[in-house]
């Protein structure tokens, strides 16, 4: 699995089979399109692949995507590669932490600058920062177990044992 920051605060989470990527500016090369917030989805068709901007399940190439609304907001559970990914704003998460469960890989966009310990639990082996307010938030980490990467690649097999911190930046 590869999770890579793309230009205009995008990223794309990729698997062996396809690839979804997460608040698209334009045109891409994913499976389908996933949105954070329900105000952009509306620029887009399914000429541009799958759009995903609502609560449900969905299967796209084998990703399995479970999408969840609070407010204007919607977060998404992703099984890629056998793996579970945890994907939407900080601002949500901070609502609502207490009715979410862990994940291995929780990536997170940033678009408040808040005390981010909340998220901490919810990720098992990787807490991935990225958007708008995502250096800010990361600096309040210590700072040697921070890692500032453009993309970040895995399997499950070598999810690292002890959760580390990523800045994705583009």
């Amino acid at each position: 699995m590869e999770i890579a920051s793309l230009p205009k605060a995008s990223i794309r989470i990729k698997g062996k089979h396809a690839a979804v990527i997460l608040n698209p500016s334009g045109k891409h090369d994913g499976n389908a399109s996933l949105f954070l917030d329900e105000s952009i989805q509306s620029h887009f068709s399914t000429e541009d692949g799958v759009v995903v901007a609502s609560p449900g399940e969905y299967e796209v190439g084998g990703l399995k995507i479970r999408g969840t609304r609070y407010d204007t907001n919607s977060s998404y559970s992703l099984l890629v590669d056998e793996v579970e990914v945890l994907l939407g704003k900080l601002s949500s998460f901070e609502k609502i932490h207490g009715k979410l469960s862990e994940h291995p890989i929780v990536v997170i966009d940033v678009d408040v600058v808040v005390d981010p310990s909340f998220v901490i639990p919810l990720a098992s082996n990787a807490l991935i920062l990225t958007g708008e307010k995502a250096k800010e938030v990361a600096d309040t980490f210590i700072k040697e177990n921070v890692k500032t990467m453009q993309k970040y690649v895995t399997t499950k097999d070598k999810l690292p044992l002890e959760v580390e911190t990523v800045l994705l930046s583009a």
